[in-house]
């Protein structure tokens, strides 16, 4: 906590529990306040497997696929129905996660990238949160459009073309928290 509070303008907690990542981010909160930094100057992400399917049959094929059991996929990632996704995205919101990345597996089933672009964002974006493309900016001509402090801003538009565009650009995608 205490190099993060020093040197980083993100902290991440990979692949950890909601609990586990409220844990992480009050202990780096509190280093930030030991050093005198506003904690709201970091931001707080979290990284988790993504795995969604448009009812349990098909989730339970995309998690064969790649040799992983449905049960494991649920309880450790991002991982069921498009509403079970979003709604543990929103628990890590509630615990402070300001930014999500989505490590997609396999990256051969555009399907799945589609799904998540059409029906888990949507839930998101509705949610408060704000698409942010992964960096640098892909070539396929998205662009940055989250504002944090001193960054570009201006966000699209419900219905704005970018907001599929970001989550079909690459195999991790971001949200930033619009609190």
């Amino acid at each position: 906590p205490r190099l993060a509070a020093k040197y980083a303008d993100e902290f991440n907690m990979p692949f950890a529990s909601v609990e586990d990542s409220a844990a992480g981010f009050t202990r780096v909160r509190e280093a930030c306040e030991s050093a005198g930094r506003y904690p709201s100057s970091m931001t707080f992400s979290v990284v988790a497997v993504s795995f969604c399917g448009k009812d349990d049959a098909s989730f339970r094929r995309r998690a064969e696929a790649i040799g992983r059991e449905p049960g494991e996929l649920r309880e450790h990632g991002l991982a069921g129905s498009p509403a079970e996704v979003a709604a543990r995205i929103a628990e890590y919101a509630e615990v402070g996660a300001e930014r999500v990345y989505l490590q997609i597996l396999d990256l051969g089933d555009l399907d799945h990238l589609e799904l998540i672009a059409a029906e888990v964002a949507p839930q998101c974006l509705s949610g408060g949160w704000k698409p942010t493309p992964p960096d640098p900016p892909p070539s396929c001509g998205a662009r940055r459009w989250y504002r944090p402090a001193g960054r570009p801003s201006g966000p699209p538009r419900p219905g704005d073309p970018r907001s599929s565009l970001a989550l079909a650009a690459g195999a991790t995608v971001g949200c930033r928290g619009g609190r």
